[in-house]
């Protein structure tokens, strides 16, 4: 497999990211034994992820991760399985990368994961939460050991009076949700 890198005009072999390394020969060879195994098994995450566990330990960036993939001939169809694997791997951009190409989307709040903003993920997360429990609330037909489980679920503010509008918020999802629980019973 040859590729163009930032910076050349003229193609090198993947395996020169090696020469960087101690013990050369070594990770030329297992450089060589992961491009033949993905030649023969594209498709095979094991040996996707230590191709990539390698590129890690050589110091490839995102970029060059992909530009690596793109010459191994993956096509449009595989970008779901490319962007699954590299999002367990230390590349993160290039998952994102595949997931905009891929018709199978990450879910938000992994998207917020990868690009590192676990503040938005954590605020999702938060209103996940409060929605499974203004629906538990809402529908109000739980067994008791269920019912535990939902009143813990439940942000305290929901558990007293209080005219803080995040309450009030939460009270208007739970009435909402009531009322359509109700049509839709009495139907």
């Amino acid at each position: 497999m040859r590729v163009i890198f930032p910076g050349s005009s003229h193609r090198r072999p993947v395996c020169a990211l090696v020469r960087r390394l101690p013990c050369v020969e070594i990770w030329r060879r297992r450089c060589v034994c992961r491009e033949r195994g993905l030649r023969i098994a594209p498709r095979s995450a094991p040996i996707l992820a230590s191709f990539l566990r390698l590129l890690t330990q050589v110091g490839a960036d995102d970029a060059a991760v992909i530009k690596v993939l793109q010459s191994l001939d993956y096509g449009a169809d595989d970008a779901a399985f490319l962007a699954a694997v590299l999002a367990a791997s230390a590349f993160q951009l290039a998952a994102l990368y595949y997931d905009q190409r891929s018709t199978v989307k990450f879910p938000q709040r992994r998207q917020f994961l990868l690009t590192g903003d676990v503040n938005s993920a954590a605020a999702s997360l938060v209103e996940d939460i409060e929605r499974t429990a203004a629906i538990a609330a809402a529908y109000g037909r739980l067994c008791p050991c269920a019912a535990g489980a939902a009143a813990l679920l439940l942000p305290d503010s929901c558990k007293q009076e209080s005219a803080a509008p995040e309450v009030q918020r939460m009270q208007r999802r739970i009435g909402r949700l009531a009322e359509g629980a109700d049509e839709r019973h009495s139907s």
